[in-house]
C-alpha cells in the first residue's frame, strides 16, 4: 500500500474486475482492520483495452486482448491491467463533480466528499445503480463517522 494513500484529500483507487462485484486478485486491500491503509475506492481496472501511443512503448507490457477483433486498429489500442488503468475511471468522474460547481473542500480536494459526489453524479446521469465496488471501502467509512 501506497503510504501517499493515507492523507485525507487523497483518493487511493484500487483495481477491480469489469463485473463491478470482485476486486482484482493483484490489487491492494490495505492493511487488514487499519482505518488509513486502504483504498478509498475501487473501479474497473483488469484487462481494460485503452488507446496507446503507437510510438515510444513497448507492446510487451501490456496483455494481447482480442487483436484479431480490432483488426487494423490494433497498433492503436491495447489491453493493460493495474491501478493506473483504474484511475482515469475515477479522474473523470471526480472532474464530472468539479464541473458541476460542487463544493468539495476549502483549498483542497477532500476525498471523502469529491468521491461521494462523483457517486451521486454517476447514480443521477444514467440512472442506474452505481456497481458495488465503486462504493466507499468500508473502513473510510467507519473513519468519517459514517
Amino acid at each position: 500500500m501506497n503510504p501517499f494513500c493515507v492523507a485525507p484529500w487523497v483518493i487511493c483507487v484500487a483495481a477491480g474486475l469489469k463485473d463491478g462485484q470482485t476486486l482484482a486478485d493483484f490489487s491492494s486491500r490495505g492493511t487488514p482492520g487499519d482505518p488509513l491503509y486502504h483504498p478509498t475506492i475501487t473501479a474497473p481496472g483488469a484487462n481494460i483495452v485503452a488507446a496507446r501511443a503507437t510510438t515510444g512503448i513497448v507492446i510487451d507490457t501490456f496483455f494481447a486482448v482480442d487483436l484479431i477483433n480490432l483488426g487494423t486498429d490494433a497498433v492503436s489500442y491495447a489491453a493493460a491491467s493495474g491501478t493506473s488503468m483504474a484511475t482515469p475511471h475515477v479522474s473523470g468522474t471526480v472532474a464530472l463533480a468539479g464541473y458541476e460547481e460542487y463544493q468539495v473542500g476549502a483549498g483542497y480536494l477532500n476525498a471523502f466528499q469529491a468521491v461521494t459526489v462523483a457517486l451521486m453524479l454517476a447514480w443521477n446521469q444514467d440512472g442506474v445503480a452505481v456497481p458495488k465496488t465503486a462504493m466507499l471501502h468500508p473502513m473510510a467509512r467507519n473513519a468519517l463517522g459514517m
